[in-house]
Order: structure tokens, then C-alpha cells, then sequence
């Protein structure tokens, strides 16, 4: 959808004041009062290191070897959807206290399958199909999301500051993937599942959307494991 929304203030002010704005996030950055919690939230970090989507860990700004950087503070939040039975650690790269947000403007928003929008999609293939049951199917696309790279000349202004319950300190990690916490990600990633969606139907006549890295099919329950196997390799295809 075409709307635009301007940034809140220009860069240059960002950058001029990032010298205090960094060290008042170091002087924030510290051990929580749940031990687990900051350890959960590191080994995801260090999980992200070892699958190349973060660079790091680094134990000062120097060794980053990059100029004008800016820090994004990482923590971690327990969280618990659907039927789980417990709770899991996610990490947040906060964009609104190291203020990047501030800096982003967009001219397109994402409008993600919603309930109207899966009832309509349902309703069109039942319109096609009268007499057939139906069947849905869903297709996370969770580890994509750090796939989708940022504009390298940008890394500098997110580098990512962590507490290591390991190091007893905090420290530095280079991003060139996008961040959760930011106000453009989301929009930046959900292009790649809308194009997914486009060539799916247009290849194999599917009737898939998607709400953001959810993808949902609807198709004749004789059609849909062909359908999904299809737009799985579509995926493997593309990356």
C-alpha cells in the first residue's frame, strides 16, 4: 500500500548526538535480575554468530574498525504463544532507546492476511471448488527473516551492544541482516514472502497469501500436499 511516512528527525542530528547517546546505552547495559533470562538471550546471540546472520562478539568499539558508529541495545523478553507449555527467550535489538526509529522514513506500508482476508481467500477457492473439501496449510518462514541483508553503508549505525554473563561485561556485535526492533524491518522482510506469494501463484496456480513470515495456503485437500511440496521448493530454490 502507498503510504508515506517521514522520519521524525533528519540524520545528521542522530549522528551528532550519538557520542553521549552510546555512552548513556553502556552505562545501561548490565545483568538483569533473571540470570536465565541473560543467559537465553546471549546463547541466541552467539547462535545468530554461529549461523553468520551477527559478527562478533567484539569486547570494545575499536576492534569494529568502523567510524560514526552507533549502539542498539539487545535484551532479552520471555514470551509464550499459542499452545506452548513454556516460555521462550526472544531478543529485541531496541531501535527506540538507541533512536534509529526516529531516522526512518517509509512510502509503502504491508497489509498482512487478516481475518477478513483468509475468509475472502477461503471463500474464492470454495466459489472454484463447490463440491471438494478443502484443505489449509501453513509455512513458517521464521529463519528468513535474518536473511534479508541491510544496506552495508547502515551497519555502523546498529551495532548491536549485549551483557555477556560469560565476559561479565558488555559486548559489541556487527549486524548486516535486519533487526528486530526496528521500524522499517518488518516492511523490508515482508517484500521477500510477498514475492514468494506472487510466483507461487503465478508457477503453480496456488492460492497462498501471507501475514508477514506466515504463509497460508487454502487448496482442494487432493491438491494441498502437492501445493505445499511446491512452494517448499520454491523456497529451497530461492534461497
Amino acid at each position: 500500500m502507498k503510504r508515506t511516512k517521514p522520519p521524525e528527525r533528519p540524520l545528521n542530528e542522530f549522528t551528532e548526538t550519538r557520542h553521549e547517546r552510546n555512552e548513556k546505552i553502556l552505562r545501561s547495559t548490565k545483568a538483569s535480575n533473571d540470570p536465565k533470562l541473560d543467559g537465553e538471550a546471549y546463547a541466541k546471540t552467539m547462535a545468530e554468530v554461529e549461523r553468520g546472520v551477527l559478527k562478533g562478539p567484539f569486547e570494545s568499539l575499536e576492534e569494529i574498525l568502523l567510524d560514526d558508529i552507533a549502539l542498539v541495545p539487545r535484551h532479552g523478553i520471555w514470551e509464550q504463544h499459542g499452545g506452548a507449555t513454556e516460555a521462550s527467550c526472544r531478543c529485541i535489538d531496541d531501535m527506540l532507546v538507541g533512536e534509529q526509529n526516529g531516522t526512518v522514513g517509509t512510502v509503502s506500508s504491508h497489509r498482512p492476511t487478516d481475518p477478513d482476508g483468509l475468509v475472502a481467500q477461503v471463500g474464492a477457492v470454495r466459489r472454484r471448488y463447490p463440491k471438494l473439501k478443502l484443505l489449509g496449510w501453513p509455512c513458517d518462514l521464521e529463519k528468513a527473516y535474518k536473511q534479508v541483508p541491510q544496506d552495508p553503508r547502515q551497519i555502523k549505525w546498529t551495532i548491536i551492544v549485549i551483557w555477556s554473563p560469560l565476559a561479565m561485561k558488555p559486548v559489541f556485535l556487527m549486524a548486516p541482516c535486519q533487526l528486530f526492533g526496528g521500524k522499517s524491518p518488518p516492511l523490508n522482510f515482508a517484500r521477500y514472502p510477498a514475492w514468494l506469494c506472487e510466483c507461487a501463484s503465478t508457477l503453480f496456480a496456488l492460492p497462498i497469501t501471507h501475514c508477514v513470515d506466515d504463509v497460508i495456503g487454502i487448496e482442494p485437500a487432493s491438491l494441498a500436499l502437492a501445493g505445499n511440496i511446491a512452494f517448499k521448493l520454491l523456497c529451497e530454490a530461492t534461497g
